[in-house]
């Protein structure tokens, strides 16, 4: 008995925090400006373990990558922008419905409101933009980044496709 009960514990002590990343990313969003990403991340993802250094990598490059596309869907979905910490949140949780197909829409929206509830931000707004936004959003496979439809028509598709193509990979940072 002692022997499962110890075994359950050293389970529970390896499972990941699902707000651990998350929260490591939000200071870094809210911090950009002050150092660059790379040296934000290693700060403030020390404790973390390496699958969730790379996720919390992974949002805050989502976020910055795609910051015109989060607006404008933020702009779309909110009468009046948030400031501060829901803001960042809200761009936080729209990177994870749009760009991460292996986070479900629901855990998108209770991480995030999660989220606003221990770093002050605005949980009732977030909830209520995130669900909306998850039943409207389409997923990366049907968005195009704001400058495709020129490409297709000054340049032809060929080129707009292989600028999609490149928009979708994954940089080095």
């Amino acid at each position: 008995m002692h022997n499962l009960l110890v075994a359950a514990l050293a389970i529970q002590a390896s499972a990941l925090d699902p707000l651990a990343a998350r929260l490591a990313a939000h200071k870094v969003l809210r911090e950009t400006g002050k150092e660059t990403p790379a040296a934000l991340l290693a700060r403030h993802t020390t404790s973390l373990d390496e699958r969730e250094k790379r996720f919390a990598a992974d949002l805050v490059e989502k976020c910055h990558r795609h910051a015109a596309e989060i607006d404008a869907l933020l702009d779309e979905a909110c009468d009046k922008r948030p400031r501060g910490s829901t803001l960042q949140i809200l761009r936080l949780g729209v990177a994870q419905l749009l760009y991460f197909d292996s986070i479900p829409n629901r855990a998108a929206v209770d991480t995030s409101v999660q989220l606003c509830k221990k770093r002050g931000g605005n949980p009732g707004l977030t909830n209520a933009v995130l669900r909306r936004l998850s039943r409207e959003t389409p997923s990366i496979q049907e968005t195009k980044p704001p400058l495709y439809d020129l490409l297709v028509k000054d340049r032809g598709a060929e080129l707009a496709d292989r600028y999609l193509e490149a928009c979708r990979k994954r940089p080095g940072m």
